[in-house]
């Protein structure tokens, strides 16, 4: 199973607000969600513990 590819314009990426605003595309936020999730579960397949975190704190 490959999860979705993310592209993200970093260039436009300079502040908090900046970075937040790049990724409030839905398939980009989406993405990101799904690819996080996929990494930790190929983690905890090998009974090592997850080791990416998202904060949804505002």
């Amino acid at each position: 199973m490959i999860g979705p590819k993310v592209s993200i314009d970093c260039d436009k990426i300079i502040d908090w607000h900046s970075f937040h605003e790049e990724l409030s595309r839905p398939e980009q936020y989406d993405a990101v969600i799904e690819c996080a999730a996929f990494a930790n579960w190929r983690w905890l397949e090998k009974g090592e513990p997850a080791v990416l975190a998202i904060s949804f704190w505002n």
